[in-house]
């Protein structure tokens, strides 16, 4: 897994007889691919997954026409669908989802085949090579609800990899191993940033957690958060000041928040002065996308840092411990969490389905 993600290693399969090769000194220098369309016989994303879905959950066989009528059914009427594979190809998706996270996060220059983005499969058979070449990439199904969520979901992760200073350099830590990694049936739990060349631990690194495994947790526990708890109104107002997009900072806080509520109390339950801290920097963060230069005046400057100090000072004291929740291949990037009671702040970029 590590030289997967970094640029330290690649791996050869050599015929049969796989081995380590060394790896490369820039991120320039590699190319990273999940599936490729140069590699005799072998399947698109979705065939692979959603076709060992149907197959272990005794669905139906898995071949090229199952996998197909499974994805089409979404054009049928609800009382001709089966919820069970409709069920098969949701989970098929949202696993999809998970690698395009961790190969565009990953150290190097991504590729994919065309239409792996929204969960395309294919028509014809895939081990003959002639009607290979001569599978055109099927856009109808874009129109599917569920491979149209695919692709938006992908997009943003593009979009992040794109414009996301640390996803522009070589630097990859990680950071956590489940003990059992590499035990047979052990949690395939992981965690890495990629720094921008800053100890782990630093605002505005890209914060990934994987669950490569089947088990779901309802909770789970990263001994030693390497980002603490810090306040959700310090992160956001500080991003919202930096970068000068306060609309989109605030929608991806209120997530991060709703989804501490899922699982934790955000407040302590009784802590008048933290909720007061609270209210009015809220106020605050309402006044910001207004201001056309950007630039707040002195007074809200001051309000912001003074709020922030207080609410830092209160929640700090409250949370002395630290942990995440992942569902099976779900991915949190881009900023720091803050865990158990504190509010957090997520990139959610995969939910469970």
């Amino acid at each position: 897994m590590r030289h997967l993600i970094s640029k330290d290693g690649v791996w050869n399969d050599d015929f049969g007889h796989g081995h380590f090769d060394r790896g490369y000194a820039d991120l320039a220098n590699s190319v990273d691919y999940a599936t490729s369309h140069d590699v005799a016989e072998a399947q698109r994303m979705m065939n692979y997954l959603l076709g060992s879905i149907l197959s272990a959950q005794a669905l139906g066989p898995g071949d090229v026409a199952d996998v197909r009528a499974a994805l089409d059914t979404a054009e049928l009427h609800p009382s001709q669908q089966s919820g069970q594979r409709n069920g098969a190809v949701a989970f098929a998706l949202y696993r999809i989802f998970g690698v395009f996270a961790l190969l565009l996060t990953s150290v190097g220059m991504p590729m994919f085949l065309a239409g792996e983005e929204f969960g395309d499969v294919h028509d014809l058979d895939f081990t003959d090579v002639q009607s290979k070449q001569q599978d055109p990439v099927q856009f109808r199904r874009l129109a599917f609800p569920g491979n149209r969520t695919l692709q938006d979901q992908v997009g943003r992760l593009i979009t992040l990899r794109a414009n996301h200073p640390s996803l522009q350099r070589n630097e990859v830590q990680f950071f956590y191993f489940h003990p059992q990694f590499d035990d047979n049936d052990a949690p395939r739990v992981f965690g890495y940033a990629r720094t921008a060349g800053n100890p782990v631990g630093n605002l505005g690194q890209v914060i990934v957690l994987a669950n490569m495994g089947p088990q779901k947790f309802t909770s789970y526990e990263v001994p030693g958060w390497p980002w603490q708890a810090l306040p959700v109104t310090e992160i956001g107002a500080s991003m919202a000041l930096e970068n000068g997009a306060p609309r989109g900072v605030f929608a991806w806080l209120e997530r991060g928040r709703a989804g501490a509520l899922a699982t934790h109390s955000v407040l302590p339950p009784a802590d008048p002065e933290l909720a007061d801290a609270l209210v009015r920097c809220r106020h605050i963060a309402v006044r910001l996308p207004t201001i056309p230069c950007l630039r707040p005046a002195a007074t809200i400057s001051s309000s912001v840092k003074s709020g922030c100090s207080e609410i830092k000072a209160v929640s700090r004291s409250a949370c002395p411990s630290s942990g995440e929740i992942v569902p099976p291949l779900a991915l949190a990037a881009t900023l720091p969490v803050a865990s158990h009671r504190c509010a957090q702040v997520t990139a959610v970029l995969a939910t469970n389905p």
